[in-house]
């Protein structure tokens, strides 16, 4: 993908409402722009809106970012709390 249509995306994300699913896009878009410290306010977001009930979310964000223990561990919260979002 071509940093325009991280661009794009990242625009896409930002649509009012800005909720956590808004953040959860952001989280990601904003790690491929290399602009971590706004993925991580996006992430902070989501955490703040969900708590523990984002582990799914949460599981997205860090597989995007390419930390997969950290994935895994939120995924095998989301199985064990039957987070909906797993079975979606």
């Amino acid at each position: 993908m071509s940093l325009r249509e991280f661009e794009a995306a990242r625009e896409s994300c930002a649509t009012p409402p800005v909720d956590w699913d808004s953040n959860t896009c952001l989280a990601v878009v904003y790690h491929k722009l290399n602009r971590q410290s706004d993925a991580d306010a996006a992430l902070a977001a989501v955490t703040a809106a969900m708590g523990d009930d984002g582990a799914f979310q949460y599981a997205e964000i860090y597989a995007q970012w390419g930390n997969i223990p950290k994935a895994l561990e939120w995924l095998e919260m989301a199985y064990r709390m039957h987070d909906r979002a797993c079975w979606r």
